[in-house]
């Protein structure tokens, strides 16, 4: 479990080799304080998901131990539908005007003949055969100078997405929308996205498998689901004034937001924790996030986000009260940051 400031409300998950949640007192129990309202949960460590919810038994104003409730099955995530929706963002912090810069990002797509693109324009509505000889002249000579590359899929693999050329600044963005792909072809958004932050290296960026939510939420373990679902959905309107909205299955952080969020706190985190030649940090919240079931995913996502909540960097959700939507306002410490440099 990881620490927290006592007055904030808590998202914890525990586990254990040798639990008695039925036992008097069940065991095991929060280790630290906790304050009314909070949410808790029990991991089964052989089964690599939630099982359990608690309550706190509370004396004289302290916790002395949790009540365990067993999950029924309609409360848990649905595992019946697969997901439809898969995404790479990022926000890129070089310029992809340079030539050779563009060359490899574009190379990057080419090593694989089932992402290949099928078109290319330089807004949503133009859409020209693919022809990346003709994108990099086009971009190198500057007439007429674009502002961002369209890319498109539309047979095996099918996808669309752009990137913008400038990397100057925090609206430069690159994202590509996965509609179709085969569940053996999952590991491939990975490795496209591990090549893709190498060459564009991301100030803040992720990978998300959308495994779908239930809309509207009637659990707290749906509505959390859906919270993740959203944090992964980064775009430029929302960096600058909101902040990272949060993790996604894989997320990248380059090096002014590592120490902005804590060397050390990251290198603590209950994640896989990779640094990368290129000056940033990966996160994944599983060893193999395309190989995880959904409730393995929420629980991973649920411990690495609430170890985070400390940095006070993080975007704080808040939940409609249709149980439909997630909307995210800005953290103390994003914001003094943010006013630092403008």
């Amino acid at each position: 479990m990881a620490s927290q400031n006592p007055g904030s409300r808590h998202i914890v998950t525990i586990s254990s080799d040798s639990p008695n949640l039925d036992g008097h007192p069940p065991s095991p129990r929060p280790n630290q304080p906790l304050s009314e309202g909070s949410d808790i949960y029990y991991t089964d460590p052989g089964l690599g998901k939630i099982t359990r919810n608690g309550s706190l038994i509370r004396r004289q104003g302290r916790h002395i131990g949790v009540n365990w409730n067993k999950i029924k099955e309609g409360d848990v995530l649905d595992k019946k539908n697969l997901p439809k929706t898969f995404s790479i963002s990022m926000f890129p912090t070089v310029s992809l005007e340079n030539e050779q810069t563009l060359n490899s990002l574009l190379d990057v797509f080419e090593l694989y003949n089932n992402l290949i693109p099928t078109h290319w324009g330089n807004n949503e509505t133009i859409r020209l055969n693919y022809d990346k000889q003709e994108i990099v002249e086009q971009i190198v000579r500057k007439q007429p100078r674009f502002s961002e590359i369209h890319l498109h899929r539309t047979t095996e693999m099918k996808y669309n997405g752009y990137f913008s050329l400038d990397g100057s600044n925090f609206r430069s963005f690159l994202t590509f929308n996965f509609t179709s792909l085969p569940q053996a072809q999952w590991p491939i958004l990975f490795e496209l996205s591990e090549r893709l932050a190498e060459i564009v290296k991301p100030r803040y960026g992720n990978t998300h498998i959308y495994w779908p939510s239930t809309i509207p939420w009637t659990t707290d373990l749906q509505k959390y689901h859906r919270w993740m679902n959203f944090s992964a959905q980064i775009a430029p309107v929302n960096f600058g004034p909101r902040g990272p909205l949060g993790l996604g299955l894989r997320t990248y952080f380059n090096n002014e937001l590592v120490e902005l969020l804590g060397r050390d706190v990251l290198q603590n985190m209950p994640a896989l924790i990779c640094e990368k030649e290129w000056g940033g940090v990966q996160i994944d919240i599983t060893e193999k996030p395309w190989e995880s079931s959904p409730d393995q995913l929420l629980d991973s996502w649920l411990k690495a986000t609430d170890h985070l909540e400390a940095t006070e960097i993080l975007a704080v959700p808040n939940y409609s009260k249709d149980k439909r939507t997630v909307t995210f306002a800005v953290n103390k410490k994003w914001k003094e940051f943010i006013d630092s440099i403008k």
